[in-house]
C-alpha cells in the first residue's frame, strides 16, 4: 500500500514518482492507496470507493473502515507518500506491515520550511519507524547519514534513482529558438532571480533571444525585475505534459539554477528532448547529469549569461553536448526503478 493519494494524472514530482512506480508494480502484485482526491480512470490500484473530502478526520477515518473490514487486500507493505501516516497506514504498520520511507531531500534540514511544515522532533519520529529507506540519489544519503546518523545506520537502504518522464527523441528539432526555459517553482532556494537577471545581462542586446517560465503565474516582485524585457518573456502557467515536452523540444536550454536539489526530474526531462540544461555543480546534479550539461555556479550571473551565450552557438561542441544529454536521459528508465523498488520491498 501507499499510504496516500492515487493520481491518474500527475503532473510531477513526488506524486509523479509514485505514479509511475505503482502503475509498473500493479502488473504483477496487488496495489493499494490509502486515498483518492476525485474519480480516476480505470486502474489495477485498488482504492476506496469515495474521494477524500472534508473535513479530513471524518473522511481518514472511513477509509480506515474501508481497507480494515471492506477490502479484501492484504497488506505486506506500507510506503509513505508523505511524512506522516495515515490511520490506515498505521493500522497495517501495526499489524506487522513493512514500513517504508523515501528520502526524497533534505531541503527543509538544510533551508528551513515556512511555518510548522517542518520540525526535527516530529521528523525524526517519523523517520524512526520506517523498516527501510530508499533516497532517490546517492547525494540525498550523504545527506541524510550525515544529519541522521543513528537512524541511517540502523536500518537497510537503498539509493534508487527516477526514471524519465518523457521517452527520448533524437531527432534534430527544426523548431529549435533562441528560446530558454525555467521550469517549476520559482521561491527561495530555487534560485529563480539570479536566472532571470542572466537573462537580462545577454536579452539587452539580443531583442530575439525569449525565456519561457513555466509554473505559477509572476509574482509582482519578478514581473518588477524582467519588466523592461517583458516582450520577450512568456509565463506559461502549469503545462500540461505535451505541452512541457514540446517547451522543451524547443529551448536551447534549460536553467536550473537551484542551490540544491534531491534528484531534479527536470534535469532529466530537458536531457531527453536536445535541450542542454545548465545547472550547479552540486548536489545531485553531477550524479544526474554526468558529463552531459553544463554546470557552474549558479549564483553567479555572469558564469550564467556566459553559458547561454554557448548553447546558441551551433557547432561540434553544442551538438555533442545534446547528444551526451541523449544518451544521459535514456539510461534513467521507471521500469529500471520500480525492478529495484520490488527487489528492495521483497528482500525486508
Amino acid at each position: 500500500m501507499y499510504d496516500g493519494s492515487f493520481l491518474s494524472f500527475p503532473k510531477g514530482g513526488v506524486v509523479r514518482y509514485f505514479h509511475e512506480i505503482s502503475s509498473i508494480l500493479s502488473k504483477t502484485h496487488t496495489v493499494s492507496f490509502s486515498r483518492k482526491l476525485r474519480e480516476q480512470s480505470l486502474t489495477k490500484i485498488s482504492l476506496p470507493p469515495f474521494s477524500h473530502f472534508r473535513p479530513h478526520r471524518i473522511s481518514f477515518y472511513l477509509e480506515y473502515l474501508w481497507f480494515r473490514y471492506l477490502s479484501n487486500s492484504r497488506i505486506d507493505l506500507v510506503h509513505a507518500t508523505e511524512y506522516q501516516l495515515s490511520p490506515t497506514g498505521s493500522f497495517f504498520v501495526k499489524e506487522g506491515a513493512k514500513l517504508v520511507i523515501t528520502i526524497h531531500d533534505l531541503i527543509h534540514e538544510k533551508f528551513g520550511a515556512p511555518g510548522d511544515l517542518y520540525r526535527k522532533t516530529s521528523r525524526t519520529n517519523f523517520y524512526r519507524q520506517a523498516d527501510g529507506y530508499i533516497f532517490v540519489s546517492k547525494s540525498t544519503r550523504n545527506d541524510f547519514e550525515e544529519l541522521y546518523p543513528e537512524l541511517f545506520e540502523s536500518r537497510p537502504s537503498k539509493v534508487i534513482w527516477h526514471g524519465c518522464n518523457f521517452p527520448v527523441i533524437m531527432e534534430r528539432n527544426k523548431n529549435r529558438r533562441k528560446q530558454f526555459l525555467f521550469v517549476g517553482s520559482r521561491n527561495g532556494y530555487k534560485n529563480f532571480i539570479t536566472a532571470a537577471q542572466a537573462f537580462c545581462k545577454i536579452a539587452d542586446t539580443n531583442k530575439d533571444y525569449r525565456l519561457i517560465v513555466a509554473g505559477a503565474p509572476p509574482n509582482l516582485t519578478e514581473l518588477t525585475i524582467l519588466k523592461k524585457y517583458e516582450k520577450q518573456i512568456s509565463w506559461v502557467e502549469f503545462p500540461e505534459k505535451e505541452q512541457l515536452r514540446t517547451l522543451y523540444s524547443e529551448s536551447v536550454a534549460l536553467l536550473y539554477t537551484s542551490k540544491y536539489e534531491g534528484f531534479g526530474m527536470p534535469l532529466l526531462e530537458a536531457m531527453s528532448q536536445g535541450c542542454i540544461p545548465i545547472a550547479g555543480n552540486h548536489s545531485s546534479i553531477p550524479e544526474v547529469t554526468g558529463d552531459a550539461g553544463i554546470r557552474v555556479n549558479c549564483e553567479s550571473v555572469d558564469e550564467l549569461s556566459e553559458s547561454m551565450e554557448k548553447c546558441l552557438e551551433d557547432n561540434s561542441k553544442t551538438r555533442n553536448l545534446v547528444k551526451k544529454g541523449y544518451d544521459r536521459a535514456s539510461f534513467f528508465t521507471w521500469e529500471k526503478s520500480a525492478e529495484c523498488h520490488e527487489d528492495f520491498y521483497e528482500n525486508l
